[in-house]
């Protein structure tokens, strides 16, 4: 046990490091027990990163699309050209 409160004491970018200097399969067992997967592996957490990724490409879209937008030049007036035939007469 008192390799596992060293491991809960220490801090999170230590804690390999003391996992394999206090190495007791006790300290195992009880780390896995309190273990926490880092994504979401439930219908849950999907949802919410889902629900999160659709909130935060909205959000970009309203903040970014008024500098992106591109402003409309009005449409320049096109020159006719003479279609070839014959001659005007005279």
């Amino acid at each position: 046990r008192v390799a596992y409160a060293d491991l809960a004491r220490a801090a999170p970018w230590k804690r390999g490091i003391v996992f394999i200097r206090r190495y007791e399969p006790t300290t195992i067992a009880a780390t896995w027990g309190d273990f926490r997967p880092g994504i979401p592996v439930t219908a849950e957490g999907l949802g919410y990163g889902l629900a999160g990724f659709v909130v935060g490409w909205s959000a970009e879209l309203v903040l970014i699309a008024p500098f992106t937008l591109r402003r409309r030049k009005p449409a320049r007036k096109q020159r006719r050209e003479p279609v070839a035939g014959p001659p005007p007469p005279g």
